[in-house]
């Protein structure tokens, strides 16, 4: 039987000017997994061949 091939994906993003008119909160920091990451990344999965 074949491996499965996985995919991780990781980003951290912070903007630290007091300039900013943005804020982070803790939910900025939540994680993320499943279908509901992959709905975020702006990638076309289904071009993958395995």
């Amino acid at each position: 039987m074949a491996k499965r091939k996985r995919i991780a994906i990781g980003r951290i993003s912070t903007e630290c000017s007091t300039y900013s008119h943005l804020f982070q909160t803790a939910a900025d920091f939540e994680k993320v997994q499943g279908a509901l990451l992959v709905d975020l990344v702006d990638f076309s999965f289904d071009l993958i061949r395995v």
